[in-house]
């Protein structure tokens, strides 16, 4: 799970990505779950007045949540709405209903900022960041979650292999369990 100090971060980065790239600004979310960084990365698009964020999440969870696959396993989708409601950022987010891996099509082929925090198996990260980090523009961000000083090593496992020592992507920050790489050219 977020913690503040990434939340705020979150929120920072996309203010700072919105003055470098303009108002069309896109912004990719892989895994919005209910909606916490959903929410901080749209309160930052509202409040610079431009980006679309597009969020993508089955909503039904992942064999490494708890209770996944169980009938006590609910949808997050009630709650990420409720979220979005609550701090007045609907407008500035597509909601994505659909795995990351059937979502490709749905996201614009350029993104300035693509959050990868979906399923946590490393196929699933390897798959998220194959299919997506290919549409970030030069100067764009790459940020995943669960990354570092975690229970989860499969994301840090893909960044070892396929970001760190790759001449495309320049570590830019780790903020709590959160990596953020910029694209070069």
């Amino acid at each position: 799970f977020l913690d503040i100090e990434e939340i705020k971060f979150l929120n920072r980065l996309a203010k700072k990505t919105i003055d470098q790239f303009g108002e069309g600004s896109i912004f990719c979310e892989i895994g919005s779950f209910c909606g916490k960084s959903t929410a901080s990365i749209a309160s930052a698009l509202r409040e610079k007045n431009g980006g679309v964020l597009y969020a993508i999440d089955w909503h039904q969870g992942s064999s490494s949540m708890s209770g996944f696959g169980t009938k006590e396993y609910r949808s997050t989708y009630e709650e990420l709405i409720d979220n979005l409601e609550k701090f007045s950022v609907k407008d500035r987010v597509r909601i994505i209903k659909n795995k990351s891996e059937d979502s490709i099509e749905a996201v614009p082929e350029k993104l300035h900022f693509l959050w990868i925090d979906g399923a946590h198996e490393y196929d699933a990260v390897k798959a998220d960041f194959n299919n997506y980090s290919k549409k970030i523009v030069e100067g764009g961000y790459l940020l995943f979650h669960d990354a570092c000083w975690t229970g989860w090593s499969e994301p840090f496992q893909v960044i070892k292999r396929k970001v760190l020592g790759n001449p495309r992507y320049s570590l830019y920050a780790c903020i709590g369990n959160t990596m953020v790489f910029k694209k070069i050219p």
